[in-house]
């Protein structure tokens, strides 16, 4: 049995049968959900992807669908959230991260 990374050593997280992990499309978040699901089925984890249209650009709703369809592949749950309210005119990016954050 291979030891778990460091920082999930002395951590209750792994007692959890469902994990979420934020996916954007991009090639990084991919790999990680990827990744994700692939340990998630290994240990029977249930894994939740979760996307957020920010309303920001008018391809996002193209991209996460890409990715809802991805995920209906991998048999996975797919939650897609729209940011509902005004948009900054400024820091358009640094806002939309603080708009994922409960």
């Amino acid at each position: 049995k291979k030891t778990p990374p460091l920082v999930f050593q002395h951590s209750e997280i792994l007692d959890q049968e469902n994990f979420a992990v934020a996916v954007s499309g991009g090639p990084d978040s991919m790999a990680l959900a990827h990744a994700l699901i692939g340990w998630g089925r290994r240990h029977n984890k249930f894994i939740h992807l979760i996307s957020v249209n920010h309303g920001l650009r008018s391809e996002a709703a193209g991209e996460l669908e890409s990715v809802a369809v991805w995920a209906k592949a991998q048999a996975v749950v797919h939650h897609i959230l729209t940011w509902h309210g005004q948009k900054p005119d400024t820091a358009i990016m640094e806002e939309a991260r603080q708009a994922d954050m409960p």
